[in-house]
């Protein structure tokens, strides 16, 4: 492959370029952009999910049975990444992805249910949040 940088890869204005990139395989084609941006949504979605499942799980009156339940949740996606990337051909790397969405999940829903928890009593103890269940 010629030194181009990766933004001139996908450049099809000129014909020659745009006959060379249709010829290349499906797997050459999708290493020149698409693969990326189809792991940025995957990221997005993510570190949406832990946020968002954190602070929903803050509610959970015992500590021990809030982190469990954080556990819980990374490990279902855990488990739904090692399946997206078998779904999609990446064989090789499907367990290391599983792991680490479980780990990454893992510590930012944790991170996130603790900040939710402790803003939920800050409002509590100045009587501007809800009363405690």
């Amino acid at each position: 492959m010629d030194a181009v940088r990766p933004a001139e890869r996908t450049n099809l204005t000129d014909p020659a370029r745009a006959a060379s990139f249709h010829m290349q395989s499906e797997p050459a084609r999708v290493c020149c952009g698409m693969h990326y941006e189809n792991v940025f949504w995957a990221m997005v979605l993510m570190v949406f999910l832990a946020i968002g499942g954190g602070a929903a799980l803050s509610g959970v009156r015992d500590i021990i049975h809030a982190i469990c339940a954080c556990a819980v949740l990374a490990l279902l996606q855990g488990f739904a990444s090692h399946a997206a990337a078998r779904a999609a051909g990446q064989y090789a790397d499907a367990a290391l992805l599983g792991i680490a969405a479980f780990m990454f999940t893992l510590v930012i829903s944790v991170a996130a249910m603790l900040a939710a928890r402790r803003l939920l009593r800050a409002c509590r103890l100045h009587g501007k949040g809800p009363s405690p269940r």
